[in-house]
């Protein structure tokens, strides 16, 4: 995998998402440094109903109710939040370049292209994506499991994590 990941100057996605930290291995210098770049949701929240449609419509599993979907969420929360604390600690740990964005905030290839110590021109940045657009349907059916359970971190993410609540 190491062979292979070598001959690209970027990887993203599965399989190589899965395991940074395998071809990355600590102890191991890289030149220049990897840069890690994190894509988060625009809250924990957010990534919880989004996670739960996800296992329903691909993994089929049933649409919860109630205290059960909310407890459901609420590990989702728990985890989302986990990983981004964890893979945080884990690219400082290594001395990697790390960087969040979140498209569905509006962020760009800037952040990205910073991290990098590569600016862009007023017109490079405007012609990139700035989101990631969910089908109208789904983003009604979100919005609506996210209202009738407010006691979830709704507040934006940042770049430092998530709202505190």
């Amino acid at each position: 995998m190491r062979r292979e990941a070598a001959r690209y100057q970027c990887l993203s996605d599965n399989p190589w998402a899965r395991f940074w930290r395998e071809l990355f291995p600590a102890g191991i210098a890289a030149a220049p440094p990897p840069l890690l770049v994190q894509t988060r949701a625009r809250s924990a929240g957010h990534y919880a109903v989004s996670r739960h449609l996800f296992e329903h419509r691909f993994f089929r599993q049933p649409l919860l109710e109630g205290d059960r979907l909310l407890e459901r969420l609420m590990w989702h929360v728990r985890e989302y939040r986990g990983h981004l604390a964890d893979t945080r600690a884990e690219a400082a740990r290594r001395g990697f370049g790390y960087v969040e964005v979140c498209w569905a905030c509006g962020d760009g290839m800037t952040a990205i292209a910073a991290a990098l110590g590569v600016p862009l021109g007023p017109a490079v940045e405007a012609a990139l994506p700035h989101a990631n657009r969910k089908p109208a349907r789904y983003e009604r059916l979100q919005a609506r499991t996210l209202e009738r359970h407010g006691r979830l971190s709704l507040g934006p993410s940042t770049s430092r994590g998530i709202s505190a609540t």
